[in-house]
């Protein structure tokens, strides 16, 4: 039984090649480090260095950014919503002040500033003294 065999090459000293392209793997390198960044547009994300964790953004708009340990991440609301910053949500532009807006009745932005501790009846008390008129 007979095996094949494979034609007889020559064999040279392959150490003078390069292996590896050294451009191509800084490409490869660079790209796996930015595919693996959140996708973000310089003119809406905010500088979060200073900022404490949370939502923020910059006027009426759909775009907002998320701050979290001083990076910042561009999030957008979705399609005729925009971000609002007081109540922390995506909202109709309608219903936020920084568009220009009134919040939503029942929406609690705009009740009173009491300190809920129920003082304040609308009874005053009398002086004891009147006009000794009879109504």
């Amino acid at each position: 039984h007979t095996h094949p065999t494979l034609p007889s090459l020559p064999l040279s000293d392959c150490s003078s090649l390069p292996m590896w392209s050294s451009t191509l793997v800084a490409a490869a390198a660079a790209t796996l480090f930015l595919a693996a960044l959140p996708i973000t547009e310089a003119s809406s994300s905010l500088d979060c260095s200073s900022r404490p964790d949370g939502f923020f953004s910059i006027g009426c708009s759909s775009s907002f950014t998320s701050c979290k340990a001083g990076r910042s991440n561009s999030m957008t609301c979705p399609d005729d919503l925009v971000y609002d910053e007081e109540r922390q949500k995506c909202e109709y532009p309608g219903n936020v002040k920084a568009c220009g807006g009134a919040p939503e009745e029942g929406s609690g932005m705009d009740e009173g500033s009491g300190d809920g501790s129920g003082e304040g009846s609308g009874v005053e008390d009398g002086s004891g003294e009147g006009s000794g008129e009879i109504e």
